[in-house]
């Protein structure tokens, strides 16, 4: 009878792996409903409509000028099912991307924060977003607002406010993560400023929003790991394809990665390691941040000394140095678009006058080829002033990206092209 037990144990526990993964592939397949086809960013100088869209519904970036949001670093977006532009925020101003209006303001995300907020479609429906904001240093803390099209008039609509974190407790990082949690459909994670353990809290988002506002909480630092970087506020989060991952960067030091526990919302225990990209002057440390769709490498960052390096996620985990910028310039953000392609957001230092271009690195899964000049944002002017290229890239869900993961054949409990906590 132990035996029959057993069995039937086993057989109960891959159920429950197959499961988890038909519902990540659901998710996947949900989220490509709703696209990132459409970036907007850049030109924060305070030149009325000189805000930046790029456009990758056709396969390759279509640059539009002349948007009407313009910020710093942080941003989000988000396109229906035929890569038409439905709402576009820089954390403060929310608009309707249809039409370039305005639908709220004084949200309390900021155009300088790294994240400053990251728009999903709502569980369960098809008429409602979750936006959430993440202030600049910590300011105003994170919070959440549900946005709502009327069935009638077709309207958009803004709730009122709903505050996960108090100010001056996390920093401007805002990651969306599948969850594998039985009911759950994602995990909203953020990171502790000021913490020595280096505490990460993860809120599980539902068909009825942000299930509990109180986070489920779990520290990096481990007795054979301790990152000194963890008081910046300064910094983004990113998961990779196969949503059992997060990396962490910090503008004051080097960056952090560590598996992540999808079931749960933890990180897995002395998993954590520690990426050394740190140089010497202000603004110095890590800030951009981005896994390949392979999930073999990870990019990052380095502000103001203008370098790009390649990261091997898995043994020996190799640092490589795959870019320094040859002009001027700073390292911003990093995203990977649609098309497969890693853009990299270059600020010109010596001027914001002249050609602004997008870096990009291209074939991200075998290690990278940059090219810093790829993607010129700022051939058309509006009223006689041009937008450009800053710190900042939009912020996207992985999956809302990246549309399909490779499982494990043995036993489908995992993705076959990296390690997990589960399998």
């Amino acid at each position: 009878m132990s035996n029959i037990t057993n069995v039937l144990s086993l057989l109960n526990m891959k159920l429950v792996h197959v499961m988890a993964i038909i519902f990540i592939l659901i998710l996947f397949d949900g989220a490509h409903a709703q696209q990132t086809n459409n970036w907007y960013f850049g030109s924060p100088a305070g030149f009325p409509n000189t805000g930046l869209r790029v456009d990758f519904t056709s396969g390759s970036p279509v640059v539009s000028t002349c948007i009407p949001m313009q910020t710093e670093e942080g941003s989000s977006s988000i396109s229906d099912a035929s890569g038409n532009p439905l709402l576009y925020t820089d954390g403060v101003t929310l608009w309707d991307g249809a039409t370039d209006t305005v639908i709220a303001s004084g949200l309390l995300g900021n155009p300088s924060s790294t994240q400053s907020a990251i728009i999903i479609p709502k569980p369960g429906t098809t008429s409602q977003w979750l936006l959430f904001t993440s202030g600049a240093v910590g300011m105003n803390g994170v919070n959440y607002y549900t946005v709502t099209r009327e069935a009638l008039m077709g309207r958009l609509s803004v709730s009122t406010v709903t505050n996960l974190v108090p100010p001056a407790i996390v920093g401007e990082g805002l990651c969306i993560i599948n969850s594998k949690k039985v009911g759950s459909a994602f995990w909203l994670i953020a990171r502790d400023a000021n913490n020595p353990l280096g505490g990460v809290r993860a809120w599980d988002v539902s068909n009825v929003g942000v299930v509990n506002p109180v986070a489920v909480t779990s520290n990096l630092s481990a007795p054979a790991f301790v990152n000194t970087s963890y008081s910046s506020y300064i910094g983004t989060i990113k998961s990779n394809t196969c949503q059992n991952k997060l990396a962490f960067t910090y503008l004051n030091g080097d960056a952090d990665i560590s598996d992540f526990d999808a079931a749960n919302g933890v990180l897995v225990a002395n998993t954590a390691r520690r990426i050394l990209v740190t140089s010497i002057g202000s603004n110095s440390g890590s800030y951009g941040i981005e896994f390949s769709t392979n999930d073999q490498y990870l990019y990052i960052t380095n502000l103001s000394s203008g370098n790009v390096y390649s990261y091997l996620v898995e043994a020996p985990y190799t640092l490589t140095l795959l870019a320094t910028l040859t002009a001027s310039a700073e390292a911003g953000q990093l995203q990977i678009a649609p098309n497969g392609v890693i853009y990299m957001a270059r600020k010109n230092l010596v001027s914001e006058v002249g050609p602004s271009y997008l870096s990009s690195i291209s074939s991200p899964s075998t290690g990278g080829v940059f090219n810093e000049m790829a993607l010129q944002v700022n051939l058309i002017g509006c009223a006689g002033k041009f937008g450009f290229s800053y710190r900042g890239l939009p912020t996207f869900p992985k999956p809302f990206v990246v549309s399909s993961l490779t499982l494990n054949s043995n036993d489908l409990s995992s993705c076959s092209n990296t390690t997990t906590n589960n399998s």
